[in-house]
């Protein structure tokens, strides 16, 4: 089973990235929500900093401005998941390069759209 990451993630059932929790989860993947406050309601516990992944990782998804990722981007390029894509609004030339120095494959797209045409592994794409 693959697991990933939902960073900024939202109890909120009108937020992109609740939606796509649900999607994730009924699409069979192991969801691991990040937030660092709330106690997102999820299978699993919710992740309060990047810092305490210690868990392999397949995928991270960006649902947070990239001035509030670039703060913790060391602890993802530690985390070192295959793919990482950023949501719409959430792009950044410089984060994405810095995870694709790292050997990090990035994505600009929405999940949802990506769950919605088949779209959401991996297989060789990227946007570079």
């Amino acid at each position: 089973m693959s697991t990933v990451l939902i960073i900024g993630a939202s109890n909120k059932p009108d937020r992109y990235s609740n939606m796509a929790m649900g999607r994730l989860t009924d699409s069979g993947y192991r969801v691991i929500p990040v937030h660092p406050f709330s106690e997102i309601e999820t299978e699993e516990p919710t992740v309060h900093s990047l810092s305490r992944v210690s868990e392999k990782i397949d995928t991270a998804v960006v649902y947070i401005r990239a001035e509030l990722l670039a703060q913790d981007i060391g602890h993802l390029v530690r985390i070192a998941p295959s793919q990482v894509i950023f949501n719409p609004g959430t792009e950044s030339i410089e984060l994405s390069r810095r995870l694709a120095e790292a050997g990090i494959i990035t994505r600009n797209a929405c999940v949802l759209v990506l769950l919605s045409t088949g779209e959401f592994d991996l297989e060789g794409k990227t946007d570079e």
